[in-house]
């Protein structure tokens, strides 16, 4: 089995195909989005203006479908061939 080691054996993908299962497109949106919106709140709060926390917020709800569709390509791309029959 490619997922299975020794106790004192490094971990490591012995199949890089193995790596697209793991990526979670829509999780590493919702992790930026948040820094991004963090960093945006503190700007506002440290006197920047409120500008910076609407952009921010206009910038990621635009962004919001385009990371559902590409989280629906990468699993619809992770299906065995004839699953969807």
């Amino acid at each position: 089995m490619p997922l299975e080691r020794k106790v004192n054996e490094p971990a490591r993908i012995s199949d890089p195909r193995l790596f697209l299962h793991a990526a979670n497109p829509l999780g590493a949106f919702t992790g930026l989005a948040a820094w991004v919106l963090a960093a945006a709140s503190l700007l506002t709060l440290t006197g920047a203006g409120p500008g910076w926390l609407r952009r921010t917020g206009a910038l990621t709800l635009a962004l919001l479908p385009v990371a559902f569709v590409v989280n629906a390509v990468v699993w619809w791309m992770s299906l065995p061939p004839g699953a969807l029959r």
